[in-house]
């Protein structure tokens, strides 16, 4: 996936390395209940 404005090669590596964060459940658990999945369908935003 691209992302704009990681153009320096060190925020391209950090990016990439982002891939390797391992999440506990505890955290997972904790971002569900701060990000609850939508019901039904949502339109996504346009920016």
């Amino acid at each position: 996936m691209a992302i704009p404005k990681a153009v320096q090669l060190n925020h391209v590596a950090d990016n990439a390395a982002a891939v390797n964060i391992v999440l506990t459940p505890e955290e997972l658990t904790r971002l569900d209940e701060a990000f609850p999945a939508p019901k039904g369908k949502v339109p996504l935003d346009i920016v």
